[in-house]
């Protein structure tokens, strides 16, 4: 058995998502089973969330399997609420992470601050949405992985985006994603569900179609938000206020008429997250 100063050094850092961390520490796992030493990196939010559900010791790990963080860069917010993921991407893309990470590593590879016990590091496992750590790894003479925690079919579609791009195939017109969405939409309708399905106005078929084409049955309506004169900033706000209002509307048998059910539940593009805290 080598000890902990001859042993490989690999300091895993996921996307600050829980499907992300879980892949990332399954890795983990797996290459310290395998005799490596483990540093594993979460950002001060998620760190603190980890400590207030599992208890103040749950991350103090093993001698050579170890947890340190690092700030996001965004401002305080609710430890009770998930975090913005826009936001979040939008502060890794600017590489505020950059300066702690380059820094923590740094440290890590000084002795005389990390201890005796801790090799240098040898390589850095990055989750593939964290690209900030390329530059780190450079500066620092260390190599990265890139390590993708999407599904095979996922990661295609981005590797294969430009092509596709290229081609002429995406994006999607907005046309066809509503198609998608309005054959679910039926096949519930046909098992019994009350269907409200909510479109932008901008998006709308009532000008192509006629003013009567989109009236519905009395258990299958289509409804219409508020406009927004910004759909982009629209979505990044936690929830837009017309698709809440809209909701609230459908919930008041007053607003919204005796024969409409309460809703019971919001199938939502799974871009549109705003829904999540909607809900």
């Amino acid at each position: 058995m080598a000890v902990n100063g001859d042993k490989p050094h690999v300091v895993c850092i996921p996307f600050p998502a829980q499907s992300h961390m879980k892949a990332m520490l399954k890795l983990a796992k797996l290459l310290h089973h395998e005799g490596f030493h483990i540093t594993f990196v979460n950002t001060e939010y998620n760190h603190k969330r980890f400590l207030r559900v599992r208890g103040p010791n749950s991350l103090d790990g093993l001698p050579d399997f170890r947890f340190e963080t690092i700030p996001d860069g965004l401002p305080p917010s609710d430890p009770n609420t998930p975090q913005d993921v826009l936001s979040l991407r939008e502060s890794i893309r600017k590489n505020a992470l950059e300066p702690p990470f380059l820094s923590l590593v740094s440290k890590l590879n000084d002795s005389s601050a990390s201890g005796p016990d801790v090799p240098p590091v040898t390589c850095i496992v990055s989750d593939g949405f964290m690209s900030f750590t390329i530059t780190a790894g450079e500066d620092l003479g260390i190599p990265v992985i890139l390590f993708y925690t999407l599904s095979a079919c996922g990661f295609m579609g981005f590797y294969q985006f430009r092509n596709l791009q290229e081609k002429g195939l995406t994006p999607l017109k907005a046309q066809s994603q509503m198609k998608a969405r309005l054959k679910l939409a039926k096949l519930l309708h046909h098992k019994g569900f009350h269907i409200i399905f909510v479109s932008t106005e901008y998006k709308h078929v009532l000008t192509v179609r006629g003013p009567h084409s989109l009236d519905g049955l009395p258990d299958f309506r289509f409804a219409l938000p508020p406009p927004d004169s910004n759909a982009t900033q629209s979505i990044r706000k936690n929830p837009p206020e017309p698709f809440l209002s809209l909701v609230f509307k459908l919930n008041d048998n007053s607003a919204s008429g005796s024969d409409v059910s309460p809703v019971t539940c919001i199938v939502s593009y799974d871009f549109m997250i705003f829904t999540i805290i909607a809900s």
